[in-house]
């Protein structure tokens, strides 16, 4: 399978198996974390790059370390099992900070803001949209309930989102 290799900061050059480059690198959607920035330290280290592409791509590389050390600590048959989901792990290493608005954490707030009276923010109504299942609306109220668990990180709800329509959106250009 090709690849392609990205010079990364702190752990050189990782390299990307071609179908994660086509399904998720090679986007609109990705490219944008180029100039997302991840943490105000640059003004400490100015020479130091901290955006969420180059943070993505580090992610991308520790989830292939994660995985290659629980393959040679595993029997074969957890091997085979564990190995009809490396794609998808790799793909939500990729995909995790996809969601990230510009000025990364500091504007979270917007997205949670409510649509209506009934304090369900637009992005949960966006989300259950998206996922069009009726067990997972049935959890997203939950969530919202006075004394229910919190809800996530806007970014990583937008994160679920785009990352979802994003892989919708590649299906289906293979299937036509």
């Amino acid at each position: 399978m090709q690849s392609k290799l990205i010079k990364d900061p702190v752990f050189g050059f990782i390299k990307i198996d071609n179908q994660f480059v086509l399904r998720a690198l090679d986007t609109a959607e990705f490219q944008r974390l180029r100039n997302i920035q991840q943490t105000s330290y640059t003004s400490l280290y100015p020479a130091a790059v901290h955006n969420r592409f180059l943070h993505s791509i580090g992610v991308y590389h520790l989830g292939n370390k994660v995985i290659s050390a629980l393959l040679s600590n595993m029997d074969e048959d957890v091997r085979i099992i564990l190995s009809k989901h490396i794609d998808t792990f790799l793909l939500a290493c990729l995909l995790h900070d996809v969601g990230h608005a510009p000025f990364s954490h500091s504007g979270e707030n917007f997205f949670l803001q409510a649509k209506d009276e009934s304090r369900n923010p637009a992005i949960y109504s966006l989300l259950n949209e998206v996922v069009n299942d009726s067990d997972f609306s049935e959890d997203m109220k939950a969530i919202h309930k006075e004394n229910g668990p919190g809800p996530a990180k806007a970014h990583e709800i937008m994160s679920a989102v785009i990352g979802l329509q994003l892989l919708d959106k590649k299906a289906l250009m293979t299937l036509n």
